[in-house]
């Protein structure tokens, strides 16, 4: 089936008169996807880290909690080591 042409062409008009009147630059809507990018990239780590943070100190399994022992028994405990956290 042949689409009319006239409404293909007002669509083009309309999507290109909408596109002058944001007045971008040449390659600044390369610049604005790379933005985006960094952006999304950024917020990914963030929740990494808020992630990591939670196993690390927060958790009541938290790693931290395991390898920090209380300052009267530092004195007669064994350092630790990689191998003493399994």
């Amino acid at each position: 089936m042949r689409k009319p042409w006239p409404k293909k062409r007002d669509l083009l008009d309309f999507q290109y008169r909408e596109l002058s009147e944001t007045g971008m630059q040449e390659g600044e809507y390369e610049e604005l996807q790379q933005q985006i990018s960094l952006l999304e990239n950024a917020e990914t780590l963030a929740e990494l880290c808020s992630s990591l943070n939670s196993l690390l100190y927060d958790a009541d399994n938290a790693i931290y909690r395991h390898s920090v022992q209380p300052q009267n028994s530092q004195k007669n405990s064994q350092p630790l080591t990689h191998g003493s956290m399994k």
